[in-house]
């Protein structure tokens, strides 16, 4: 995943798909449910 896409995804440019969202959450070693979750 580069640097570039991750930043699209940031800001909102690009939908995550739910396999992207799984490889992110490996990486980050979280939960995917936690991207979901409003921020407190």
């Amino acid at each position: 995943m580069s640097r570039s896409y991750l930043s699209q995804i940031e800001k909102g440019k690009f939908y995550v798909s739910l396999k992207v969202l799984g490889r992110l959450a490996v990486a980050l070693q979280v939960e995917p449910v936690e991207f979901l979750r409003p921020p407190s």
